[in-house]
């Protein structure tokens, strides 16, 4: 959650906020935690001059519902929860009082007046009402699951969708983080790839971050394949001056989408493999991790190996084997993965395996042992390969066969 939104209702739209500017970054994110954790520790009900906060959540709820609240009054009123719904305990009480319903039903009653030919709220009371359902979402399982369900009978995914397609202002961000934390986009998943194209950096985070969120649920992995999400996802994550924390999230969605034969293909073919040795190479310690996973999936597909191969890349991959970012995923999903898991890690051993300069290669010689004793006949031909290519080493050579595999074996890779 970039927290930009729920930030802006604090601080104001101050030059801290571009997130996208590393000088502020750490500013930003620091005055951010320390404000919510004020707010969240104190048990004090907001007591500043003129602020309509002092009345509390409940006569605030009140106002909302009246018909004849001024609107410069319901501008106060949203602004004012939108800060107290940064307390979990009226956050709580919000859902209690009815703020779901009550919010939701003026959003769909903005939807039908727009559509009319006329305009009852004003814009900046939708983006403020968005980021309240994005926050109250936030707050724990109970609101996110009531906020589904109350979406769902009111019909109102269109609506969100909408507005990550034309959304103006924060809209679109706020719509995206709304959706994102309830996880609720369901057959509309459509329209977040779309965002991820061409949007300013906070509707575009959001937007990813929601992708990433869904894309570890099988159910939603289809849709966002559907909605052109591999291609789209392969295009930001390779360009130069995309954002590191999107491109964090796209990689992600490539990782989540990278378990299916169909999507390996389709990611191997768009550029993928290369794109995840690049990673490999030139991107953060977490990027690293991802592309090592992501790479053990891809290794699955044959075309997916010759690839690696000619591309490079095994170059690559041995650089990380010295330092363990890549064996060590590798040997743990050999030791605990399940049988297509282990055959895509024993994949890229293999790969590892065919130079010379693998002296960190000593530890995956008891599983590769077990792989041959135990695996599948694929998984036994390919411990074979890789037994066979360290067992041209002295030092390996006599692990191998103090481990019980005959002489005979190494021969044969």
């Amino acid at each position: 959650d970039s927290l930009t939104g729920e930030f802006r209702e604090l601080v104001g739209d101050a030059a801290c906020m571009d997130f996208t500017d590393d000088s502020f970054l750490d500013e930003a994110c620091d005055e951010l935690v320390e404000t919510i954790n004020r707010l969240d520790s104190t048990k004090d009900d907001f007591a500043q001059p003129n602020n309509v906060a002092r009345w509390g959540v409940s006569a605030l709820i009140r106002f909302l519902k009246q018909p004849t609240t001024p609107p410069d009054f319901i501008d106060e009123i949203l602004h004012a929860l939108v800060t107290m719904s940064l307390q979990t305990r009226l956050a709580e009480k919000m859902v209690t009082k009815g703020m779901l319903p009550l919010v939701l039903n003026m959003l769909k009653l903005h939807q039908h007046n727009s559509t009319s030919g006329t305009t009852s709220i004003k814009l900046q009371w939708k983006l403020l009402m968005l980021l309240l359902l994005k926050v109250l979402a936030r707050t724990n399982a109970v609101s996110r699951r009531k906020t589904i369900s109350l979406v769902q009978d009111m019909a109102l995914l269109p609506v969100f969708l909408d507005l990550l397609k034309d959304g103006r202002g924060a809209a679109k961000e706020n719509a995206a983080g709304m959706l994102r934390n309830i996880f609720g986009a369901g057959e509309r998943m459509s329209a977040l790839p779309d965002v991820t194209t061409s949007e300013p950096f906070k509707s575009l985070y959001e937007a990813a971050s929601a992708l990433s969120a869904c894309a570890g649920h099988r159910d939603f992995q289809t849709l966002i394949v559907r909605a052109n999400g591999i291609r789209i996802c392969l295009v930001q994550i390779m360009k130069v001056d995309i954002n590191e924390c999107v491109r964090d999230h796209v990689a992600i969605i490539l990782r989540c989408l990278s378990g299916t034969e169909a999507n390996q293909r389709e990611i191997g073919s768009e550029g993928g493999v290369e794109a995840f040795l690049t990673l490999l190479e030139t991107g953060s310690t977490g990027q690293r991790e991802t592309s090592a996973a992501a790479l053990n999936w891809l290794m699955e597909v044959e075309d997916n190996r010759c690839i690696l191969a000619g591309d490079g890349g095994i170059p690559t991959l041995l650089k990380f084997i010295k330092t363990g970012t890549l064996l060590e995923p590798c040997l743990a999903v050999l030791d605990t993965g399940v049988d297509s898991q282990k055959t895509a890690a024993a994949h890229v051993l293999v790969a590892i395996a065919s130079t010379d300069k693998v002296d960190a290669m000593a530890k995956a010689i008891p599983i590769m042992v077990k792989l041959f004793y135990r695996g599948s006949t694929a998984q036994k031909r390919l411990a074979v390969d890789v037994l066979s290519k360290l067992g041209r080493r002295k030092q390996f050579k006599q692990i191998i066969l103090g481990s019980g595999i005959p002489e005979d074996v190494l021969a044969l890779g």
